[in-house]
Formats: structure tokens, C-alpha cells, sequence
């Protein structure tokens, strides 16, 4: 099920938890869009790998890199992810950046 097929935001839990588990984790899934939440930077090249895994493997509509400058404050992490998915095989127009988020509560926010 993909986030835009979902008619009523009041969910009841067993609802959510077949939006979030209903498949398997090895199994890629279509989906609109991939969240790719920001880390430091010495971290950030092997999420983008698998995102970009994902994107490769399934319908991906855009990929949304989050994270500000937070652990180097010379680059923000969104910008490193949007690189090394790029680097990966991932076009830049598939790629969208959230530069204001310092935490993962600001990723969903932002």
C-alpha cells in the first residue's frame, strides 16, 4: 500500500502496522516516496547505497534526503546523501533535499 492510497489519517494501530510491516524488509516495495534520514557524514554514503538499492529495485518516486548541518557544520547531510545517491545511479531529479532538520523529530516535520 502506498501512503497515497490511504483515504482516512485515523488509523487504528493494526491499520498502521500493516502500512509499515505489511511486507517483507528483503522484498523492495513500490512505493511514492523513500525517506532517507540524515546521519553524520561518515555514515551517510552507505544509507544512500541503500536507498539507492531501493530506488533500483522497485518503483521509487522521489527519494527526500533529509538532515542539516549537525555533526560537521560545514556541510548538511542532505547534501552529502544527495551525492552518493547520484553516485549510485540515482537521477538528480529523483532526489529531494530537506536542509532544516537538526534531529529525526525535524526530519518528519520538515
Amino acid at each position: 500500500m502506498k501512503l497515497s492510497q490511504i483515504k482516512d489519517f485515523q488509523m487504528a494501530p493494526d491499520g498502521i502496522d500493516c502500512v509499515l510491516f505489511g511486507r517483507r524488509y528483503e522484498t523492495p516495495a513500490d512505493c511514492d516516496a523513500v525517506l532517507l534520514l540524515g546521519t553524520a557524514p561518515t555514515y551517510a554514503a552507505k544509507r544512500a547505497e541503500i536507498a539507492a538499492s531501493l530506488w533500483h529495485k522497485a518503483s521509487v518516486g522521489i527519494i527526500v534526503a533529509t538532515g542539516g548541518a549537525v555533526s560537521d557544520k560545514t556541510v548538511r547531510e542532505c547534501e552529502v546523501m544527495r551525492r552518493a545517491l547520484m553516485a549510485c545511479g540515482v537521477p538528480e531529479t529523483a532526489v529531494l533535499e530537506e536542509p532544516d532538520a537538526f534531529d529525526t523529530v525535524g526530519n518528519m516535520i520538515c
